[in-house]
């Protein structure tokens, strides 16, 4: 007979532990992927490396989360002779949208009763709105739009 045994791994035995966001932490480690990535495309557009470029645009995260603009923007560039000036404006667009994204959450530290907007004066009751009752004619009554006078989808 075979017995099996869990080694004391059922959990949490009491309700008190709180879940752990791991969604959070995947994206900030995505954030930092990304940022590498960008860092080292920056530089390889600089030094007009075509083939690095290349190569890491076809990294995974960089195929999946680069923009098509930004994609473009880096092959123009790489492709440009060193003697250009021309900035990589949106390699640095995404690189400061990527940072100010990195940021934690913010700490609620306002009146929680400021963010519940009460429109209703006090004392004030809302008024019930009235519906009027449906019809007790049976569903085949001609005169009340049902039964067998209406037409069916083009059939006369």
């Amino acid at each position: 007979m075979v017995t099996t045994d869990d080694g004391g791994d059922d959990g949490p035995l009491s309700g008190e532990a709180p879940a752990v966001d791991f969604a959070r932490y995947r994206a900030r480690r995505l954030r930092l992927r990304l940022l590498d990535l960008l860092e080292a495309l920056i530089v390889a557009m600089e030094r007009r490396e075509l083939q690095t470029v290349w190569d890491l645009l076809d990294e995974e995260e960089a195929v999946r989360w680069f923009p098509n603009g930004l994609r473009q923007e880096a092959l123009a560039i790489a492709r440009l002779p060193r003697s250009s000036l021309r900035a990589p404006i949106r390699a640095y667009q995404f690189y400061h949208q990527l940072q100010q994204l990195a940021g934690e959450p913010l700490e609620d530290a306002g009146d929680p009763h400021q963010l519940t907007l009460d429109l209703t004066s006090p004392g004030s009751a809302r008024p019930a709105l009235l519906f009027p009752d449906r019809s007790a004619a049976p569903p085949d009554d001609p005169r009340r739009g049902g039964g067998a006078d209406r037409r069916h989808s083009g059939s006369r």
